[in-house]
């Protein structure tokens, strides 16, 4: 079915031919078509045995299974559709087979035709998900999954078997979070779900391993048996990436951190500090710390003058009769506005479940100047922990495939966007570089300038360089870098006056004053850290902006070191109210 196009023509007439056939897909379907002749003419006679026609079967069967992966592993969408029919027809053999097997016609049931069946389903769902087909991929991994339980039932738990159990979880786990990732509007069930099996595929994987150090079998001539050491080492890192980017979705980022930790010490320890698996990991590390600063950036900008059940507030679960395990957790409020019922929906920290709650069990979490100090610190650790994952991801690629290399192109633009994020002039100048780097290694290999790859690169560049034209103007610096966009005077003077009236409405106070007290814990929770009010008389709106405005120019200078221009106030300091 569906001959494929043929993509080696010019090779096939190669001193090597015979072993070329072997895996080119255009003699390979031709030899289908003559192994399904001599089937057909087998059973038109009449003349040949059971076992005869069950191994011709078997053989086209392998063979069509072996057409399929060979197209699906092009990644060409033109040789999906031809890819699906080959492994469904060799799955509708492999189960035709094995009933046969099942009812005594070829001897006995030894559940190898039906592990030739898994392993053509779990081809067919790598397909789909190649394919973008992610549902269908989902159902193709359950029914892989399923038939395999089954046949450990009936024939028993072999190492390759259990192996074949945590790559299916695996895969069905990675899948969920392709499906989380691409369709707007899933819950976290998705993510819960692909947590479930990546677990339980990791828990699979450290018997395997146990297995495998109490045998100590020597395997070297045998790469991919499942009690290979070297093998599990990349099976089981496999599995703690994928996981790891589960844990990423659900804000897990500790747990997050450990997978990838130690799928970087196995990759290390098997291919060394210097290789492409190992630079994937950085890679990983570098996202994972992107994530985790957009979550604490998230809930740093959340004000406390909004209403105390807005989206996003942070919440305390209590008094609950019935559930008292949700008693004490934390969450977010999912919906802004309360129900008919006096009820709101808040999202757990913990397993992310969603509950429908009435407002007398939720207390709103007010963050403590300490926990923003904390969270202010993580970010910088953050930002400094990513680019060096990125350092050591550019290192790598340049090693191993060389400066030109596309690979390089990419760790050019990822250590170039982490350096924009940090919001400081020289990490800004040196962004720029990178990201020019990386725009023109890739003009290398996308020649058209209407590429959708270059087309979604370039912005980067345009963005960091309009970042830096910025820092050229007086007075523009952040004054908390990686929290805080750089900012001018009569910008911070209209963030400070906007402050100032969400202070004031938040008081209640009918004066058009704020006091020095409520000024100097405002400005602490807006950031302002070690703001103090340097007199105890209340100001109005003019005298808070002059006083804030000097405090963050202040901090600036302090933040950005030799960058830092003059102030744009000569003689300005802190705690100068007028």
């Amino acid at each position: 079915p569906g001959a494929p196009r043929h993509y080696c023509n010019d090779v096939c007439q190669r001193a090597d031919f015979s072993t070329h056939k072997e895996q080119c897909p255009h003699w390979l379907v031709k030899d289908i078509g003559h192994q399904h002749d001599e089937l057909q003419m087998m059973m038109a006679q009449g003349s040949s045995s059971v076992c005869e026609v069950a191994d011709k079967e078997s053989k086209l069967a392998a063979q069509h299974k072996l057409v399929g992966e060979l197209l699906r592993k092009t990644l060409k969408p033109d040789n999906f559709q031809a890819a699906e029919q080959h492994l469904k027809q060799a799955l509708e053999l492999y189960h035709k087979l094995s009933a046969l097997k099942k009812q005594g016609g070829l001897g006995a049931d030894t559940g190898i035709e039906v592990d030739n069946c898994i392993v053509t389903l779990l081809s067919l769902g790598h397909l789909y998900r190649n394919w973008d087909k992610l549902g269908d991929a989902v159902q193709a991994y359950q029914e892989t999954r399923d038939s395999l339980c089954d046949n450990i039932d009936a024939h028993g738990s072999t190492p390759n078997r259990q192996e074949t159990l945590a790559l299916i979880l695996s895969h069905q786990g990675e899948t969920y979070n392709k499906q989380y990732e691409r369709e707007p509007g899933l819950t976290k069930e998705k993510c819960l779900l692909a947590r479930a099996h990546g677990e339980e595929a990791v828990k699979i994987n450290r018997a395997l391993n146990l297995q495998a150090d109490e045998l100590s079998l020597d395997l070297a001539t045998q790469p991919q048996h499942p009690l290979n050491q070297a093998n599990r080492q990349d099976r089981t890192a496999a599995v703690l990436l994928v996981l790891m980017h589960t844990y990423i979705h659900l804000e897990m980022f500790s747990e997050a951190r450990r997978a990838a930790k130690e799928c970087m010490a196995l990759s290390i320890s098997r291919y060394g500090d210097e290789s492409e698996t190992v630079s994937a990991c950085h890679c990983s590390m570098s996202a994972l710390c992107g994530r985790q600063a957009l979550a604490i950036r998230k809930k740093m900008r959340q004000l406390q003058s909004t209403s105390r059940y807005s989206l996003g507030s942070r919440v305390l679960v209590e008094g609950l009769q019935r559930k008292l395990e949700y008693n004490g957790l934390k969450g977010a409020v999912v919906t802004s506005d309360v129900a008919g019922d006096s009820r709101i929906c808040v999202r757990l920290d913990q397993g992310s479940k969603e509950l429908r709650l009435k407002l007398e069990n939720v207390r709103p979490l007010i963050a403590t100047l300490e926990q923003r100090q904390e969270q202010y610190g993580q970010l910088r650790n953050l930002s400094d922990e990513a680019i060096a994952s990125c350092k050591e991801n550019l290192r790598i690629q340049v090693h191993v495939a060389g400066v030109k290399h596309v690979n390089t192109g990419f760790a050019y633009l990822n250590l170039g966007l982490v350096y924009s994020d940090t919001y400081k002039p020289a990490e800004t100048r040196e962004g720029v570089a990178m990201l020019t780097k990386a725009v023109q290694i890739m003009r290398r290999f996308f020649d058209d300038d209407d590429d959708p790859r270059l087309l979604e690169y370039s912005p980067y560049l345009k963005k960091a360089q309009a970042a830096l034209v910025r820092f050229e103007e007086p007075g523009v610096l952040s004054a908390l870098p990686c929290w805080w966009e750089p900012t001018s005077r009569q910008e911070d003077e209209t963030e400070m006056a906007s402050v100032f009236a969400a202070l004031h409405r938040a008081t209640g106070s009918s004066s058009r004053n704020l006091s020095s007290e409520a000024m100097e814990q405002g400005l602490r929770m807006h950031g302002l850290f070690n703001f103090t009010a340097s007199s105890s008389d209340p100001v109005d709106v003019k005298a808070f902006v002059a006083i804030a405005c000097n405090t963050l120019q202040k901090m600036k200078m302090d933040a950005n070191g030799d960058s830092a221009p003059a102030p744009a106030v000569p003689g300005a300091r802190a705690g100068d109210g007028t």
